[in-house]
């Protein structure tokens, strides 16, 4: 689930754009410890749930896992017990796209789903079943996560660590209602981010505290009804404390995505450093090169840098030119350099070259 310092969205932590990442939502509020094995399609990624879709896919939150490298993915875990390396990743393109728009609203979640591929099937586990439409309003459904089980303060982290798995009854909410909540009470990113098309919403059945919510650790977990996916955690405002109500990425709405047969995969890198060479003075031209990928991207851009001890970061340029003219206000600072590989099922990017100074 995603959060901000007043909205909390289920996603407690969508994607920043390049390679970075912002932190996911938190875990189950006012619910119950879910009994061992209770959920055998459960899957559990770093800082994320998920569910198992089909012996070798597990569906996610796109900003649980967009732009995270492949050798951060895993060990899966799943609620049966069993565990597997991911093969690859693969992100909805529409949140491909946003992600790496500098001009996007990334707080405000879009097409927030995402397929980790495993390196290996799991036997003996039923996948959850795909929903041809979302379900109706007043609709009870069960949520499963192991983030946070306590309503964060205004200020919302991620969780530091997973509790274990927890599971609470939830109904579905009409998108009137949702979308009022939001509009009178949401922070701005969100007062206007609901998609009725793609999302649903759904809150504690009875109003009475311990409000029942998803929270930080929660994102890309499962919204269950009748042994189906009915939604995948997304965001919300700060985990019921508000009265707020969950809001699922829909996986209906994706059904074509999910079950494509040979899904892009996203990008991977070797691990290894960007290389910056050139003179490192004002007015020179640094070039920044990308080392071998494992997984070779459609197309690359290009990231850099300045950094002074003291005085921070700053990015200077990001875009597909790997050159870069040395500025006056550089100097006496270390430019580096990243590359980011791109292709329609999502990007990774390399580890950050090795910085030069630049001459006064």
């Amino acid at each position: 689930m995603r959060l901000t310092t007043t909205a909390v969205p289920l996603v407690l932590g969508l994607l920043a754009a390049g390679a970075a990442l912002a932190p996911p939502a938190a875990a189950v509020v006012g619910g119950k410890a879910a009994a061992p094995g209770a959920l055998p399609a459960h899957a559990e990624l770093p800082f994320c749930g998920g569910a198992l879709i089909a012996p070798d896919r597990v569906a996610t939150a796109a900003h649980c896992v967009a732009g995270l490298p492949l050798r951060d993915i895993g060990p899966i875990r799943l609620g049966s017990g069993a565990t597997r390396a991911a093969l690859g990743i693969s992100v909805q393109p529409g949140y491909v796209r946003r992600a790496l728009d500098a001009s996007a609203n990334r707080d405000a979640p879009r097409d927030d789903i995402a397929i980790v591929v495993l390196a290996t099937p799991v036997s003996g586990v039923r996948p959850l079943a795909l929903r041809t439409k979302a379900p109706g309003r007043g609709t009870r459904a069960t949520l499963y996560g192991s983030g946070q089980k306590a309503v964060p303060g205004r200020t919302v982290r991620a969780a530091a660590n997973f509790e274990a798995l927890r599971m609470a009854t939830l109904n579905v909410t009409s998108d009137g209602a949702c979308r009022d909540f939001y509009r009178r009470h949401g922070d701005r990113p969100y007062r206007s981010a609901l998609r009725a098309a793609t999302m649903l919403c759904a809150t504690d059945p009875d109003g009475r505290a311990p409000f029942r919510s998803a929270c930080v650790g929660d994102s890309g977990g499962p919204l269950v009804v009748g042994g189906t996916l009915a939604g995948i955690v997304s965001w919300g405002q700060r985990c019921g404390g508000d009265r707020d109500p969950s809001v699922f990425t829909d996986p209906a709405a994706y059904r074509a995505f999910l079950t494509a047969p040979a899904p892009v995969l996203a990008p991977v890198s070797s691990g290894a450093p960007a290389v910056l060479t050139g003179v490192a003075s004002v007015g020179a031209t640094l070039t920044c090169a990308s080392p071998p990928w494992l997984r070779a991207p459609e197309r690359i851009t290009y990231a850099f840098d300045s950094y002074r001890f003291g005085t921070g970061r700053v990015s200077r340029q990001q875009g597909a030119s790997p050159s870069y003219v040395v500025r006056r206000e550089d100097a006496g600072r270390v430019v580096s350099c990243v590359a980011t590989g791109v292709n329609a099922g999502g990007f990774e990017a390399t580890a950050p070259s090795a910085g030069l100074r630049v001459a006064r």
